[in-house]
């Protein structure tokens, strides 16, 4: 039997080991390229100025975080850090207490003159501040309560002040320095008409208040009043009001919380700011009292106070400032205002209201339709029915002239009122005039 020769099959492996390392090596080279373009890419781009940080915003820069502070300022130390984490830009806090003598004055001055970027304004004074000089509003303060209003409030055991008529010239009332909205400005609009002793009292003044309420020093004392305030000695005193230590005899309008505003010079790092600030986690915005998704507060009512008891107090000789104890007795403080009419409407059957404008300040006028007709009669020689269609149609030619007017107690959305259709406008004049041809 014929033997079969054996056929061996080729050996392949190194040509295959061959075709793997020739593989490897071709895509070693393809890294090598394009971490080599990647990083001449990069270099031309830092080249020319482009920030490969994922942070944003000039390292260069210092914005000054600015607060009106009521208790302890960690929640804005917590805010200032993520500021600083999420930007290349610095951040530092610049906090006033609220309890500290002239506190507002401060804070108002600092916003003046632009040295606070952020401005946490706490209350309604700053705010307005704020808005005049032209800063951007970001978001809303939060308080601890829903409602807080100013309290005038006497020792439960007093019974001959129960009620705010009791007030009179011997009243001793203990008020702060003359910046303060809750504890100044409230219980002096609010008690208007009435005599009574101012007893200034230093900072922390809500303390020195309640001091002096006790030891018999003062006869009443301002305090903040509204459920679920957190903060002392504030707490403790609604609960001495509440059961029953202390009896309020008057409660002013709430007072509105502060907001969050951006200055106008930082105009090209405002939207980034705005962002983080928006953009910030809750703990961070709790912390800081601030919430967004809210628009900015009203504070006409509190322009108009604050005008309205700055002119009471210059007309009644009273200068706070310099005297330990006086009378604050406003019943014959008279205005002069002389503007232009900015809009009118017919508020009653044979009553008109005019809004007047003079400076940044509006006034209303209220007057009779008769007296009206007379008066633009005077002015643009038109009669009757005449004359109405005279006032709509010329707004921008009049001028208004107030001499002598007592304004109205009450101020409605921030705006004094005057009027000429009660007897207490007897002894006023108002006149109506072409305006000066520019």
């Amino acid at each position: 039997m014929r033997n079969r020769p054996k056929i061996q099959k080729p050996e392949k492996e190194p040509a295959q080991k061959f075709s793997i390392s020739k593989r490897l090596l071709s895509f070693s080279m393809i890294v090598f390229v394009c971490v080599t373009v990647l990083v001449l890419i990069w270099f031309l781009l830092k080249s020319f100025g482009f920030n490969f940080n994922s942070k944003m915003g000039d390292s260069n820069k210092t914005v000054t975080v600015g607060v009106l502070l009521i208790g302890e300022p960690k929640g804005y130390d917590d805010l200032v850090k993520y500021l600083n984490d999420s930007s290349q830009t610095k951040f530092k806090l610049d906090p006033i207490a609220i309890s500290k003598e002239n506190a507002l004055k401060q804070a108002k001055e600092k916003i003046e003159n632009a040295e606070w970027d952020i401005a946490f304004t706490t209350e309604p004074f700053t705010s307005i501040a704020a808005i005049n000089e032209g800063y951007f509003f970001v978001a809303r303060m939060t308080q601890d309560a829903p409602i807080i209003q100013s309290a005038v409030i006497v020792k439960n055991e007093n019974l001959t002040i129960k009620k705010v008529d009791d007030i009179n010239k011997t009243t001793k009332l203990a008020i702060s320095d003359p910046n303060n909205v809750a504890f100044y400005y409230m219980p002096i609009y609010d008690l208007y008409g009435r005599a009574f002793q101012g007893v200034p009292l230093p900072a922390p003044f809500l303390k020195n208040s309640v001091e002096a309420l006790e030891s018999g020093q003062v006869d009443a004392a301002v305090v903040l009043y509204g459920n679920g305030l957190k903060n002392e000695p504030t707490s403790n005193i609604v609960t001495k009001i509440n059961r029953g230590d202390y009896r309020v005899i008057s409660l002013s309008r709430p007072i509105l919380p502060g907001s969050v505003y951006i200055s106008p010079k930082l105009q090209e790092e405002r939207n980034f700011i705005e962002k983080l600030l928006l953009e910030a986690p809750n703990t961070i915005k709790e912390g800081a009292k601030y919430a967004t998704g809210k628009r900015e507060e009203d504070y006409g009512f509190f322009k108009g106070l604050q005008r309205r008891v700055d002119n009471v107090l210059d007309c009644s000789g009273t200068n706070p400032r310099t005297t330990n104890l006086y009378d604050l007795s406003v019943k014959n403080c008279q205005e002069n205002v002389e503007g232009t009419v900015s809009s009118v409407r017919q508020v009653e059957l044979n009553k008109i209201e005019l809004i007047v404008r003079s400076s940044s300040t509006e006034y209303g006028v209220l007057l009779s339709q008769n007296d009206l007709i007379e008066k633009l009669s005077k002015a643009f020689g038109l009669k009757n029915q005449r004359s109405l269609e005279a006032l709509y149609t010329n707004l921008d030619k009049m001028k208004i002239r107030i001499v002598n007017a007592m304004p109205k107690d009450d101020i409605k959305g921030g705006t004094i009122y005057f009027d000429f259709t009660d007897n207490a406008s007897k002894n006023a004049s108002l006149e109506i005039t072409k305006k000066d041809k520019a």
